[in-house]
């Protein structure tokens, strides 16, 4: 469950600043309507929520991490950890004829 939740943290996390971006890098150039235009303020929002998230480096890199593990964790070829062979000898059965 907590892995869910994390995932989930983490998808919200890089969809702000996915978005953020994104409205920003679009709505720059827009035709400004004056002191109270709504997009500029739209735009100031967006840069404020950036530099408060970029201003926590230590909780974004720990989401990058956790977001990296998750990616890999359930869309990797191979597993990251390889669970044990059940053999004999590991599950103490003994062999009689």
């Amino acid at each position: 469950m907590s892995k869910k939740i994390t995932a989930l943290l983490c998808f919200i996390y890089f969809s702000a600043i996915i978005f953020s971006v994104a409205f920003v890098a679009l709505e720059i150039t827009h035709d400004c309507t004056g002191e109270d235009c709504p997009i500029c303020g739209c735009v100031v929002l967006c840069q404020k929520t950036l530099r408060q998230i970029f201003d926590f480096s230590a909780l974004f890199s720990a989401a990058s991490g956790i977001l990296f593990v998750v990616i890999i964790r359930n869309f990797s070829v191979f597993p990251i950890a390889v669970s044990a062979e059940k053999t004999p000898v590991a599950l103490k059965i003994k062999l009689s004829n």
